[in-house]
């Protein structure tokens, strides 16, 4: 893994234009990229995937900071270190990530460490939750986000500038260039991750709700939500297996998912400007203000 950016869907209808990114960055810049509230975003849980699969990753494809600056006063770093002090640098970082890797194994398989401490493997087959030894790794973690957006000027004026940190710069860029060498698609519907032979699919089910362009804005919002515990580089599953996580996730109310497929209205919608996203088709998916009684 490493800095990366495709275009899942990129729709234009009377010159409103939204695209849907998916991006990969060093998982410890993931805060300042929800800073930025007017688009829709999916990511990659620490809390959904396998600690066998994490540790994987990180072991094989580990993120190293691409540059060690003086400290100096201010967010910026100063000039690059001496490379024999920079080559130190990174030893010492990857040294950490193994260490912190064996408390996070030993952490997850709790009960054989116990064993190996006190000689007793009665517990030996307990293990904990993987969510607990992913958090101690997230330093070294990459993190895949899919993120939909009808405005990207103001992202790109503060994140591509010299000013903005070095890791956020780079995947900015990288998304910027994207953007730029896409050629929007004229439509009326965006439907991310909605492939051509989904159309081809039909899957007769009864009720307004259920109309072929609904089914395919629930597959969509499925296959959205997919990228926060399934392999990199993997959002698909059958047709029907995908329409039924949209209806778990209807059901559950975990509604950001819904965000990503949208429809063109001419109007300003939620955070988007001249669409409006799936989830606005539910009328709960906005709950009664106030608080819990």
């Amino acid at each position: 893994m490493s800095f990366e950016c495709k275009v899942i869907a990129d729709t234009i209808s009377h010159k409103k234009r939204i695209t849907t990114l998916e991006i990969t960055y060093p998982r410890f810049i993931h805060a300042e990229i929800m800073t930025h509230r007017d688009r829709a975003r999916n990511a990659g849980s620490s809390r959904a995937i396998p600690w066998a699969t994490m540790s994987e990753r990180i072991q094989n494809h580990p993120v190293i900071p691409i540059k060690w600056g003086l400290e100096q006063k201010g967010m910026q770093t100063g000039d690059d270190i001496p490379p024999e002090l920079a080559a130190l640098a990174e030893y010492l970082w990857l040294m950490a990530r193994t260490e912190a890797m064996q408390y996070a194994d030993q952490i997850h398989n709790i009960g054989k460490t116990y064993g190996q401490f006190y000689g007793d493997y009665k517990y030996q087959d307990v293990r904990i939750h993987k969510s607990i030894p992913n958090r101690i790794t997230e330093p070294w973690m990459w993190i895949t986000v899919v993120m939909t957006a009808t405005s990207w000027r103001n992202f790109f004026k503060q994140r591509v500038d010299s000013q903005a940190e070095i890791h956020m710069q780079e995947i900015a860029k990288l998304m910027l260039a994207t953007v730029k060498n896409s050629d929007p698609v004229e439509a009326d519907m965006h439907l991310p991750y909605i492939q051509e032979d989904d159309w081809n699919t039909p899957v007769p089910l009864p009720g307004p709700s259920q109309s072929i362009l609904a089914q395919m804005m629930k597959v969509s919002t499925a296959r959205c939500a997919r990228v926060s515990y399934v392999q990199h580089g993997q959002k698909t599953k059958s047709f029907l297996a995908d329409l039924a996580l949209g209806e778990k996730l209807e059901t559950s109310g975990h509604w950001s998912p819904f965000e990503h497929p949208a429809v063109y209205t001419g109007e300003r919608s939620g955070c988007y400007n001249g669409w409006q996203s799936y989830r606005k088709w539910f009328p709960a998916e906005c709950p009664e203000e106030g608080y819990p009684e």
